[in-house]
């Protein structure tokens, strides 16, 4: 069954029809992965990927618990996890730098957003310049491994 699938569609599309799931490649992102309260967005990538999804789970922050206190399903799940703010500064700086050559246009705009929110307090615009890396970040990595959409599971700031 074909749908509109409500994620950002990396490729320019504003909305385009979803693929059959054995098709999909669609980027997760969430605030923190795994968690205990987020055993629904687990048990929703895990049934994605048994339909043939292939999803790629980008997290801005670590686990809630230490690797030895999650279960081994979620350990094994937050093996494959890419955690934003654990990404080394040379590959800050690789993505800022790809990003700024290959979507000149979209990184002003971004860049502009993050100070335009925080131009009025210091504090907010040093918060609102590392939400920009972190979309950088995710969208760089995405990119480079071919996905085209990105499915965020929380509408506020992660």
């Amino acid at each position: 069954m074909m749908h509109l699938a409500p994620t950002a569609d990396l490729s320019g599309d504003r909305f385009r029809m979803a693929r059959p799931a054995a098709q999909l490649r669609l980027g997760y992102l969430v605030s923190q992965y795994p968690a205990v309260s987020h055993t629904f967005i687990y048990r929703e990538i895990v049934a994605l990927r048994k339909s043939g999804a292939t999803i790629l789970t980008s997290s801005v922050n670590l686990p809630d618990r230490p690797a030895n206190q999650l279960p081994e399903c979620e350990r094994v799940e937050a093996d494959g996890v890419f955690y934003i703010k654990a990404t080394p500064a040379l590959r800050i700086g690789a993505a800022i730098i790809r990003t700024l050559f290959s979507r000149p246009r979209g990184f002003f705009a971004g860049l502009a957003t993050a100070f335009n929110h925080g131009f009025s307090n210091p504090s907010e615009f040093f918060r609102w310049c590392g939400y920009f890396g972190e979309a950088v970040i995710v969208g760089d990595r995405l990119r480079s491994q071919g996905f085209h959409r990105l499915h965020v599971h929380f509408a506020t700031e992660v």
